[in-house]
């Protein structure tokens, strides 16, 4: 009896393993999720009528003592943005930090005066150009805010998926 049963779980795991088998070369979920995937990574969609679209370019110089900079209102639909920056210091050292906020808030206060510490959305040291990040906000209307150390001069531009 120990035998038979030893033999039918033989049979039944080298049919489970063939089954198995026969269906890894179809190759419908592995193909699919390798395309999520990088799908992902590179921010690409599968529907090609979308494009970026310009929704803020912010740029101009600082002299003297300053150290702050902000940008007129824009309005985000919600959903993924691309900051590209470009940022000119006076030394390797030179730093910025990039805020995106809703109009109304500082970065320590909500438009109600709620104290609301709001984390930068770009930190970045020393010359850069061409820099690119992706970040997502709800929709309504923002500003940016650039707080700088040794910046002499920078570009902000902000694109939103449409």
């Amino acid at each position: 009896m120990m035998k038979i049963f030893k033999s039918g779980l033989c049979m039944l795991f080298a049919f489970l393993l063939l089954a198995g088998l026969a269906g890894c070369g179809d190759g419908s979920s592995g193909e699919n999720l390798t395309s999520q995937s990088e799908t992902q990574e590179t921010g690409k969609t599968t529907n090609p009528q979308e494009e970026w679209v310009t929704l803020i370019e912010f740029d101009g110089t600082f002299a003297g003592d300053d150290k702050e900079a902000f940008s007129d209102v824009f309005e985000v639909s919600g959903g993924n943005l691309r900051i590209t920056y470009d940022l000119v210091t006076n030394s390797t050292g030179g730093n910025a930090l990039i805020y995106i906020l809703p109009e109304g808030w500082t970065k320590t206060k909500d438009s109600e005066g709620n104290l609301k510490v709001s984390v930068q959305d770009i930190s970045a040291v020393g010359n850069k150009t061409g820099e690119q990040k992706i970040i997502k906000k709800d929709a309504g209307k923002y500003f940016i805010d650039l707080n700088s150390s040794s910046v002499k001069s920078y570009k902000i531009k902000i694109e939103e998926k449409k």
